[in-house]
């Protein structure tokens, strides 16, 4: 068994880290998934939520991600998200305007397939509130 593998985190635009790490724990759509070496392969859908590397019982980085995938094969995980926000860039005050603006829409639109991505967002919303508190 080994140690640590190897993690790659990739927005459409950038390369947000590469590192060898102990752990990780990834939103997936079935909830909250813990990666550790030799784990077997899995392919899953992320969630709004954190993604967490670990060396050793430390969280080393830390990111809010929504939509995408995530894929663990031979000791390396992908993880391919639509979106990435490093926390310091979450803040509850504009997700709770978003909340607001998006609850609105929702009294009007009577489309229900934007219903429902109008509560998708606001969703990654409540998320960011309840991670930032």
């Amino acid at each position: 068994m080994t140690d640590k593998f190897e993690v790659s985190i990739f927005a459409p635009d950038e390369v947000f880290i590469q590192k060898h790490v102990t752990m990780v724990t990834l939103p997936s759509s079935g909830g909250e998934i813990g990666i550790l070496p030799d784990h077997i392969a899995i392919i899953t859908k992320m969630d709004a939520g954190l993604v967490k590397l670990y060396d050793g019982r430390s969280v080393t980085n830390s990111a809010f991600v929504y939509g995408g995938f995530a894929e663990f094969c031979d000791n390396k995980l992908h993880i391919l998200a639509d979106t990435i926000k490093d926390l310091s860039e979450l803040n509850t005050n504009d997700a709770r305007s978003r909340i607001k603006d998006l609850s609105n829409k929702l009294l009007t639109s009577l489309d229900p397939v934007h219903n429902e991505q109008i509560m998708e967002e606001i969703e990654v919303y409540q998320k960011i509130i309840e991670i930032k508190g």
